[in-house]
């Protein structure tokens, strides 16, 4: 019979130990040595003496947590977030903010160098915003609670189900933070709150939007109800049913945000950076870095509804979009029709499995990937389809994107540029940008 190993919980008697921190892996987490094996440390930092609790014991490493902190880095710092050690949303608040980015461009350096053997010449160039206060989108979870009859908002907490009420939360543009305690007022008096899925507070170009996911239809009151509070606040309001419809309470106008003199409008569901300042600044470098003239062609694969695609093309001769869910296509179009822009089309396609007779499956000067966490493993393989004299590569995710940067390297393109962007503050998350271009013969 053929036996798995099975990721076992420590022993009570074993799990304190004093450990001594190396260094930071890419997620933030301090490493050890702890007998023998790799020990990775949530809470940790470089240079550090620690007490820590065992939580999980693997073939080959450990899991820990901090519960003593014996000699502290001086780049240690007090959270600002009295919900830290119990939300799962921040991570790396126990560090300054000068070490956060530090060791983001230094992960992405540890991780290209291990993964795709690249050593960077200079540091990635870095883009940063306010350090609080950034996030203009939050997904609150909610819980309604039986015995009590009373609902739970706020966010999980870390590595578990539960949720962690909340009443402020400093990463939180503060037009929305100011909303928690009031909003939270007015979904207890629903009559339906049990049928509550996800609240999502967002800020757009023009207006503050409460999104209620619901699972069962909502009664007249409780519309009347979220109106009411929302004339209040001077908030809009839509609903997010369970067939995936969208009905707007007080507007039929969409969120959208500005990128220049563009607007740039998405539904639920539709993935926007929340971050409105680095998003800005992260376009612009695209545009700074990339060769545009009157005469380029651009495809920017893994689209979205037109982040980097709709600026580019104010400045070359033709984009091409390639997206895979049918309705951000559709929202890329009317984005682009919106915005008066002729010389862009966008197109659906699976870009893990695409098909080589597709009519956007051409030569291209450059080539623009921003796929999600998954990274872009089949595109980059069949990077040749395309024949771009240069790729850029934006990444939520520096581990896919140095293991598709290797093969890359392979296909004979050779990184000129890289960038780490921290679209997230306070917490282990980053976006990167690399530049490549195309060996000459």
């Amino acid at each position: 019979m053929v036996q798995f190993f099975k990721a076992s919980k420590v022993k009570h008697e074993s799990m304190h130990s004093v450990l001594h921190i190396s260094r930071l892996d890419h997620q933030g987490n301090g490493v050890a040595l702890h007998e023998g094996q790799t020990c990775f440390v949530r809470g940790a930092l470089a240079g550090e003496s620690v007490e820590v609790k065992l939580t999980q014991r693997k073939k080959r490493y450990t899991h820990a947590h901090v519960t003593q902190v014996i000699q502290a880095s001086p780049h240690r710092t007090v959270p600002a977030c009295r919900f830290y050690k119990q939300c799962g949303g921040c991570d790396v608040q126990h560090m300054t903010y000068e070490n956060q980015v530090h060791y983001k461009a230094e992960a992405l350096a540890l991780l290209l160098k291990k993964f795709a053997d690249v050593t960077l010449d200079e540091s990635p160039h870095l883009i940063r915003g306010n350090p609080w206060h950034y996030r203009r989108r939050a997904r609150l979870a909610t819980l309604f609670n039986k015995k009590t009859q009373k609902l739970q908002l706020g966010f999980r907490a870390k590595s578990q189900a539960q949720i962690v009420e909340i009443d402020t939360c400093p990463v939180l543009v503060e037009s929305l933070n100011d909303m928690i305690v009031p909003l939270r007022t007015c979904l207890q008096q629903l009559r339906g709150k049990r049928y509550l899925g996800h609240v999502e507070l967002l800020e757009d170009a023009q207006a503050h939007w409460l999104l209620l996911r619901v699972t069962q239809e909502m009664i007249a009151a409780d519309k009347q109800l979220i109106f009411d509070f929302c004339v209040q606040h001077d908030m809009q309001a839509l609903l997010l049913h369970a067939d995936h419809q969208v009905e707007y309470l007080t507007s039929v106008k969409q969120p959208s945000y500005r990128l220049g003199s563009l607007d740039i409008a998405f539904l639920p569901g539709h993935f926007v950076q929340v971050n409105e300042a680095v998003n800005q600044q992260m376009v612009q470098q695209a545009i700074d870095w990339l060769p545009l003239t009157p005469e380029t062609s651009v495809l920017d694969l893994f689209c979205g509804v037109g982040n980097f695609s709709l600026p580019i093309a104010q400045k070359v001769k033709k984009v091409v979009g390639v997206e895979g869910i049918a309705t951000v296509v559709q929202q890329a179009r009317d984005n682009a029709a919106s915005n008066k822009l002729t010389n862009i089309s966008f197109y659906q396609a699976n870009l893990n499995d695409f098909r080589f007779h597709e009519k956007w499956v051409q030569s291209y000067d450059i080539v623009i990937l921003d796929p999600s966490r998954e990274g872009a493993a089949y595109v980059v393989s069949q990077i040749h389809a395309f024949a771009p004299e240069y790729v850029l590569y934006v990444s939520c995710d520096p581990v896919t994107l140095a293991r598709d940067t290797k093969v890359l390297l392979a296909e004979k393109y050779h990184l000129i540029q890289s960038s780490v962007m921290d679209m997230f503050p306070q917490t282990r998350h980053f976006e990167s940008m690399l530049l490549f271009a195309r060996q000459k013969p």
